[in-house]
């Protein structure tokens, strides 16, 4: 899938993981560490993610009174263009769990 591809070839798996269970230690930010994708499209819509990816964020401070986590997410706008950004965007909805069906 091209969204894969293009989530690998830029580097995303270093912090998110080639599953995107995140994990990597990330001090002071809340949870202490980057956070899973795998379930992105329940807390934010596509337009708000296609956002992240090219103005970056930086993550939710744990303590103000520690200094900044050294990770957060880059600014990807002057390296991805749009179709790419588009293609991760739709990567990661399509690893969203599936809704089981209530009989």
């Amino acid at each position: 899938e091209a969204g894969k591809q293009t989530f690998v070839r830029y580097g995303c798996v270093g912090c998110h993981g080639m599953e995107l269970q995140g994990g990597v230690p990330n001090p002071n930010s809340q949870g202490g560490e980057v956070p899973s994708l795998l379930h992105v499209a329940e807390d934010y819509t596509k337009p708000e993610v296609a956002n992240i990816i090219r103005s970056g964020k930086l993550p939710p401070v744990e303590n103000s009174n520690k200094p900044a986590p050294p990770l957060y997410m880059p600014a990807w706008r002057s390296s991805l263009s749009n179709e790419e950004i588009n293609r991760i965007v739709e990567y990661l909805w399509s690893l969203r769990p599936k809704k089981e069906v209530a009989w």
